[in-house]
């Protein structure tokens, strides 16, 4: 089991819970005798992954040339998605069963290049629409789909950003459960009572700063534990 820390910068804290999801990960032993080299981690095995999706950006410059790497806001989506779709049809497949196992209206997800441009498509009751015409959380979810499956993303931690924005309770609940079966580590963070109804208390993470103004983190499960310390409560 693999956990990894960072120091966060004061400056830019808010007070906030995230969720954790922790998932074994196994190394080969090269790996492990690396992993403490820097250039090592920066060019072969980056640390983390954060996606802050946008659906606007995504809506209006999906379609067009752009770098295979998802970027960090979505932007670049139908670009990605082409290129899983071109070398990773397995993956692809999984991705759109995805969404028409939650986005009752589809039947099926697809990406073509045409002209240059990498149109989105998706198949509703027996129509072809493109992604203008579908809502923000179908662009959220298909994004955040696609962002959990990465195949050639090398690193063990994927950060996002309140990923539960436009979406229905159910399709909340079926992100988590993604992000549980993840090789990687998952780490959301969120101002969401509603997503937090779906976790399980060892996931959540309370980021807040203490009375001297430092940024300091506990888990919802030592919460009352915490409390009972420092009040001498017996629990």
């Amino acid at each position: 089991m693999v956990r990894v820390n960072s120091e966060l910068n004061k400056s830019n804290i808010r007070s906030f819970p995230c969720l954790h999801l922790l998932t074994s990960i196994n190394f080969s032993e090269k790996e492990l005798q690396d992993f403490n080299n820097n250039d090592y981690i920066s060019k072969s095995f980056p640390l983390a992954t954060t996606y802050v999706i946008n659906t606007e950006n995504i809506r209006n410059k999906s379609h067009r040339k752009a770098t295979v790497e998802l970027k960090k806001d979505g932007s670049n989506l139908g670009k990605n998605l082409f290129h899983i779709k071109s070398n990773y049809p397995n993956t692809f497949e999984l991705i759109s069963n995805s969404m028409i196992g939650i986005v009752n209206e589809i039947d099926t997800v697809d990406v073509q290049e045409t002209f240059g441009n990498y149109l989105i498509g998706f198949h509703e009751k027996n129509k072809q629409i493109g992604i203008d015409m579908v809502s923000d959380g179908t662009i959220n979810l298909l994004a955040t789909i696609t962002a959990l499956n990465q195949e050639e993303d090398k690193s063990i931690l994927l950060a996002f950003d309140e990923p539960e924005r436009y979406l229905h309770l159910k399709a909340v609940n079926y992100l988590l459960e993604s992000f549980r079966a993840s090789k990687k580590q998952i780490l959301i963070t969120t101002h969401s009572t509603e997503i937090l109804k779906y976790a399980n208390l060892d996931e959540i993470v309370f980021i807040y700063r203490d009375s001297d103004g430092d940024t300091q983190s506990i888990r919802a499960n030592k919460i009352m534990q915490t409390i009972a310390v420092c009040y001498n409560i017996r629990i």
